[in-house]
């Protein structure tokens, strides 16, 4: 028998790795476009279509992740609720929503904790004014004279499916805590559609399944993307609650095992919805939404109920994460925006705020580390 050409082969190989990169790649893209064909900032299907296409100044298709934020892109818009009336996002020399470029480099001598999330921790507001931002001058003042890096990576659209894959691709930023925040309102339906997309789940909506929606909140831009349209979904497909919350743990299992294996503390922020903490300030609205749906008051609290089983999960495998659900409820000042349920800024500072002495046992293990 001829023996086969070395050289032959290892070219065959090398080809043979490239091409699986690149059909991966491209299946993953394919899912994206799926997934981003949602109604999460907008609620009517006939306009909806492909993110990527309709925001292409904000977001670009990323190989490894699926998409990313356009690098040095800067959108300008009015915002009613906001003291200045208007708001700038900005993204740096690698999408991150800082007002300063980022080293690939991690500087000497400082510690660096990356954050990401989806569109709440992207944020709907200035960039100083988001949680990273401020946490990163809280921790510089707790610890003088070290130096903290807190990077904002949160980016809309994102759901369980992005994170851990956010992760390798910025592992050569050398991040000594990784933030996840695992937002209650959507990224369970993130996870559903994204299996559904990969064809293991497939559910067939039923003909009026739009329209009861739609018919909801209608000029109500905020409720469906950011609370209803998950609950809808999981409420006309009850099977796929387990099936959510276990791929979303298996996501975060994967990000434990990334973490582990390059000396990275994990932390995760679990994230309630504006309509589970306070629902009495826009109470009006949010009931009319709920007769209309036919649901009862117990069906409002099925995003909370499956944030609780993935806090149950976490707490079992020994993973660091603080549930924000208890002391938002007890906080008098209103943290989402009224207009489309994002976080605001108020939102932002009170994580920053519970998230500071939530790190300080862990900072302080690394600053001892460092000498």
């Amino acid at each position: 028998m001829n023996q086969p050409n070395p050289l032959w082969t290892k070219m065959n190989r090398k080809s043979l790795v490239r091409i699986t990169a690149l059909l991966l790649a491209m299946g993953f893209l394919a899912v994206l476009a799926y997934i981003g064909k949602d109604m999460r900032l907008n609620s009517n299907p006939a306009k909806s279509s492909n993110f990527l296409e309709r925001e292409s100044d904000y977001y670009i298709p990323d190989k490894i992740v699926g998409h990313i934020h356009r690098p040095y892109a800067v959108r300008t818009f009015d915002w009613k609720e906001h003291e200045k009336g208007r708001l700038v996002f900005r993204t740096n020399n690698l999408g991150f929503r800082e007002d300063h470029d980022t080293e690939q480099g991690k500087p000497l001598e400082s510690i660096r904790v990356l954050v990401t999330g989806d569109s709440h921790i992207d944020g709907v507001l200035y960039n100083s004014e988001s949680f990273p931002n401020l946490l990163e001058t809280d921790l510089n003042s707790r610890f003088p004279p070290h130096k903290f890096e807190v990077i904002n990576g949160g980016t809309g659209y994102y759901g369980p499916h992005n994170y851990a894959r956010f992760l390798d691709k910025y592992l050569s930023l050398k991040p000594d805590i990784f933030v996840v925040v695992i937002y209650a309102g959507n990224d369970f339906l993130d996870a559903g559609r994204f299996l559904e997309a990969q064809s293991d789940y497939l559910v067939k909506r039923p003909k009026d399944y739009y329209k009861l929606l739609h018919g909801c909140c209608q000029g109500f831009p905020g409720v469906g993307g950011q609370v209803f349209n998950q609950i809808h979904y999981l409420k006309t497909f009850p099977h796929m609650q387990g099936k959510v919350v276990g791929f979303t743990n298996s996501q975060l299992a994967q990000i434990h095992e990334i973490c582990l294996r390059n000396g990275i503390e994990l932390f995760v922020v679990l994230l309630p919805t504006k309509a589970d903490v306070e629902w009495q300030t826009d109470r009006v609205r949010l009931e009319k939404a709920r007769v209309l749906l036919g649901w009862t008051l117990e069906d409002l609290h099925l995003n909370q109920r499956l944030s609780q089983q993935v806090a149950g999960w976490l707490k079992q495998k020994a993973i660091k994460y603080i549930d924000v659900y208890a002391k938002m409820t007890q906080t008098p000042a209103e943290l989402f925006w009224r207009y489309d349920y994002h976080l605001n800024n108020k939102g932002h500072a009170f994580l920053a705020k519970i998230l500071a002495p939530s790190l300080q046992p862990y900072l302080e293990t690394l600053i001892a580390k460092e000498g």
